[in-house]
């Protein structure tokens, strides 16, 4: 079936009608429409006539009865967008109205033409929202009389802007809304409402189903668990907030004494104070990373670090692995063999030595055969000596590019010893203002202290002379003074000032990014836990809607035969039990009142009295005489009766059988 034309009919039934079009009207002038063949000006023509037409209908003029021209032109703005018209506008249709210039549907297609803003929003959600209502009504719908209507324009009014229209138009939400219009339109029986409860209850079940995300058929979650997700969300979105917001302004969100507009603010304020932070603490990495780049050699040495740190950390999962490896072929050696150790250098006494080169062979005379499991450990203890030796090596070459890192990244403090050094320095040559290097330190001072030994020498010999042992103790005092200057300047140099910052920097950035997104998911988990909610709200209501009909029609509230209520007494009243998974017993039936019991249009009654005379290819109700009681015994699984097993016995006390009649899903006593 064509729907060119839905959206535009959806207008007028919204703005006419305050509701959602019926699917029977909707094809209806979908069909008139499809007559124009597409021409544009018999199209235009074709919409004002069923304008005008609806403008002359028995619905409008009902709604519109007794109403002032300006008290149409309100409803209209009403129908429209949700709100009253502004006093100026209805000044001037009412009184263009009024001086009959102008017919009610050229009101309405000039006010809808003429929406902005909010106004527009909500009037493209009004009309999209009564386009999902009825697609999801189907072709076969009770949306029909004023009962119906009214639970149609209930659904549309509270649409304006796109919050409400999501809400609304969610699945369950709108499930709930179809199920409340066509219970509304169907005249009360207690066929209708029983199917209304079960098609109430299924839609609770299901959503409860899939609220754990498995939708496989186990119901683990209760009506608490959605409540619960909200208030575990909401806790948790607010300590977040909190966390981001000064002092005096903690505790405000999660109070429930503020207002939703002052909430909203504040989450605001947090989200903007979280962002201001993130990008103050960028500012300062990406000036910390500038101030590394600007020292020569020190981007260069920090990669060589980093590469030296992951050597090291290969390194030692290298040893950790072959020292696995070698205790389990020890142990597997062991199983076969007399026990052995392994030393520290490989080797097992009398059976792995070292060769002349250092390397680990096995002694004279051992092989595999003399001593199983040998060869395996011998290669396990290379392969473990091997790790061991590359683990040193690595940690050497990380020392190494620790102390280069440190050379670079100087204090202030540790740069004014160094120029003192420099200054000190007599033996290696500096170029003018040149900064010596950690080598040519070494150099100076191992220098300096050659010179000193060699002088305390001479001075310490038989007959030396006093310029002699004055070289000495001034060689003495030249290197202990240059000493005492490195050793300063070790001292001073221990803190990595530009790695810290830059350190610092990240771990703020990081830490900043990590509170951004913690706030995003809990803001999105709070969304999802909200929409939850809405949905289990939504089947809740048309679990009372169906539960309200009963009231409405002077009946008892259905009672499901559940492990709660297995045991019933039938009261005075005309009971209305429910059957479902749990043998049950019933006293009273349909002694006192006129009782049922609803068993559903699933079900095809079986008279034999056995149960094993099924028919496996349909769901059966067996009436089955018990001595003077009787058992309705319902299948659960079509093949039920010839297995023994998946069968519901609900036992009717005093009951004679062939009295017991079942019609339109309902057992009752004649």
């Amino acid at each position: 079936m064509a729907t060119t034309y839905y959206n535009d009919l959806q207008k007028l039934y919204v703005a006419y009608f305050n509701r959602p079009a019926d699917t029977a009207g909707l094809a209806y002038y979908e069909g008139v429409l499809e007559n124009a063949k597409g021409d544009a000006k018999a199209v235009a023509a074709t919409m004002a006539s069923i304008s005008a037409s609806f403008a002359a209908s028995a619905e409008y003029k009902a709604a519109y009865a007794n109403m002032s021209n300006a008290d149409v032109v309100n409803a209209v703005y009403q129908n429209l967008f949700g709100r009253p018209a502004e006093d100026a506008g209805k000044a001037y249709w009412a009184g263009l109205l009024d001086a009959k210039k102008i017919t009610i549907d050229a009101v309405v297609t000039q006010v809808a033409g003429g929406a902005q803003g909010s106004d527009l929003t909500a009037y493209n959600n009004k009309v999209a929202a009564s386009l999902a209502f009825t697609n999801a009504l189907g072709t076969t719908n009770a949306y029909s009389g004023d009962k119906a209507n009214a639970a149609a324009k209930a659904f549309l009014s509270g649409i304006t802007d796109n919050a409400s229209f999501a809400a609304a138009t969610d699945t369950y939400a709108l499930g709930a809304t179809i199920a409340k219009v066509n219970a509304a339109g169907t005249p009360f029986t207690l066929q209708s409402g029983l199917a209304a409860m079960d098609a109430a209850n299924t839609a609770h079940n299901n959503f409860l189903d899939a609220f754990d995300g498995k939708a496989d058929g186990k119901i683990t979650k209760t009506d608490a668990d959605v409540t619960g997700a909200v208030t575990t969300a909401t806790t948790k979105v607010a300590g977040l907030v909190d966390a981001a917001l000064p002092a005096n302004e903690k505790g405000l969100y999660g109070a429930s004494t503020t207002s939703a507009t002052v909430k909203a603010a504040l989450l605001s304020e947090a989200q903007a104070n979280l962002a201001a932070k993130l990008t103050a603490d960028q500012k300062t990495l990406a000036d910390a990373n500038a101030a590394v780049a600007k020292v020569a050699g020190l981007t260069d040495a920090l990669a060589q670090l980093t590469a030296a740190n992951t050597a090291v950390d290969n390194a030692n999962a290298a040893v950790k692995a072959a020292g696995i490896d070698l205790a389990a072929k020890l142990g597997a050696f062991n199983a076969q063999n007399t026990a052995v150790t392994v030393a520290a250098d490989g080797t097992v006494t009398g059976l792995i030595t070292l060769d002349t080169k250092g390397n680990l062979v096995l002694a004279t005379g051992v092989t595999e055969t003399t001593n199983p499991g040998v060869t395996a450990l011998l290669a396990s203890s290379v392969a473990k000596e091997a790790a061991d030796a590359s683990l040193t090596s690595a940690s050497t070459a990380q020392t190494t590019a620790q102390a280069t890192v440190s050379g670079l990244d100087l204090t202030d403090q540790a740069k004014t010893d160094l120029k003192a050094i420099a200054s000190a320095m007599t033996i290696v040559k500096l170029d003018a203002g040149a900064t010596p290097t950690s080598a040519q330190i070494t150099t100076e001072l191992s220098s300096l202290q050659a010179i000193k030994t060699s002088a305390e020498s001479i001075a310490a010999q038989t007959g030396a002379t006093q310029a002699q042992k004055d070289a000495a103790v001034a060689a003495a005092k030249a290197y202990n003074d240059f000493n005492s200057l490195v050793t300063t300047f070790k001292t001073d140099d221990n803190a990595d000032p530009l790695i810290k910052a830059q350190a610092d920097a990240t771990a703020s950035v990081k830490t900043d990014s990590d509170a951004v997104s913690a706030l995003t998911k809990a803001l999105a988990d709070l969304s999802t836990a909200n929409a939850s909610k809405a949905q289990l709200d939504a089947v809740n209501g048309q679990i009372k809607a169906a539960s309200d009909a009963f009231t409405a029609n002077n009946l008892l509230q259905p009672v499901t035969l559940d492990a709660a209520h297995a045991a019933p007494l039938a009261t005075a009243g005309a009971d209305i039990f429910v059957a479902g998974k749990t043998n049950a017993t019933i006293t009273n039936f349909g002694l006192l009142g006129n009782d049922a019991l609803y068993l559903g249009s699933k079900y095809t009654l079986n008279t034999t009295g056995d149960t094993t005379k099924g028919n496996d290819a349909v769901l059966e109700a067996f009436i089955v005489k018990n001595g003077a009681d009787t058992n309705i015994v319902l299948e659960q699984k079509a093949y039920a009766s010839s297995s023994g097993t998946d069968l519901v016995t609900i036992t009717l006390t005093g009951v004679d059988s062939t009295k017991v009649h079942l019609n339109n899903g309902i057992i009752t006593v004649s």
